[in-house]
Order: C-alpha cells, then structure tokens, then sequence
C-alpha cells in the first residue's frame, strides 16, 4: 500500500509464519512486541530506513539508462505496461513515438565515442523537455528511445510529433 515506506512488522508470540510473510510482502523488519525495547526499535527503524533507500537506489538502477537518465528498455516495458493496463481500464488513448538517431554509427566513428554520447544526452533532453513529466521516456536500445504518451487523441499524436520534429530540427541546428 505505501512501496516508497520503510515498514517493521511487530508480532505476537507464535506468529513467525505472519513474520515471514510480511517480510516477503516487502517489511523491512519483523519483531515480537515484547522485544520491542525502545533501543531495538530505534535500532531497527534506521536499519529499516537505510536497507529501504538501499533496495530503492538498486531498482532505480534496474530501470534508468545509465547514460540518459531516462528509463531503459526494462524500466519501458513495467512501467508501459501499467500505463496501457490504466489506459485500457478507463477507455484512455495512449500513444507509442518510437525513434532512432540517423547515422549514429557516424557520429561515433568519424567525432568519437564521447561526441556520440553527447548526442544521446541532446535528444533525451529534448524528449523529457517536449513531452508531459508523466509520460514515459526511454532509451530502448543504443541510438533508439520511445515515449508513451497517455491520454494523447490521434489528433494530439500527430502535434506531438511534429512539436519533437521542430524540437529536433532546431537541435540539429545548434549543433552542427
């Protein structure tokens, strides 16, 4: 009910099987109530709180593009996936911009590897700059990302899309 929420468990004598399981459900902690001392419990709490910003920073990890700080293929198809659950649920649109950067392979072999990184951040700004903060933008693979807009009609797409062309267009423009 509250994944962004350190939580510790305290239990009655004989429930070692309800502590197990809210361990495995995501507590942090698990206690009997007569061992709760005020030190342990203080103890506890911020081995609860650091283990939890811990398990946090590895998902994070899991799901952000190293390079972009955007979501990365895996972080893409969870969180898409509960996007289009969402959209599907309450009759919403949602709309699928999948690009690549042309001749990447170019920009890396003839200006080098840091100047093709450098192209990849110009384009991932671009995308978090021109969607909405609750659309989901990743880098799907080397120079290709993706955007899952929600709630975006055919007509709203189609403007989307050119507001990236003109975006884009005037990134090329400054970085030639």
């Amino acid at each position: 009910f509250a994944p962004n929420v350190p939580v510790i468990v305290l239990t009655n004598e004989g429930q070692d099987d309800l502590a197990v399981r809210a361990v495995q459900g995501g507590a942090q902690d698990c206690m009997r109530k007569e061992e709760a001392q005020p030190s342990i419990l203080v103890r506890s709490v911020s081995y609860a709180i650091e283990r939890h910003r811990l398990l946090d920073a590895l998902r994070s990890l899991s799901l952000i593009d190293g390079l972009t700080d955007v979501y990365n293929r895996r972080g893409f198809n969870d969180l898409g996936e509960q996007y289009l659950k969402l959209a599907f649920r309450s009759s919403r649109s949602v709309s699928l911009i999948y690009l690549n950067i042309d001749r990447f392979k170019t920009i890396n072999d003839t200006l080098g590897h840091h100047m093709g990184d450098r192209a990849l951040l110009c384009v991932a700004d671009t995308l978090r700059d021109t969607f909405r903060r609750s659309d989901i933008v990743a880098r799907m693979s080397g120079d290709e990302f993706a955007v899952l807009a929600f709630e975006t009609s055919e007509e709203n797409a189609e403007t989307l899309v050119e507001r990236l062309r003109t975006e884009l267009s005037a990134l090329n423009d400054t970085t030639r």
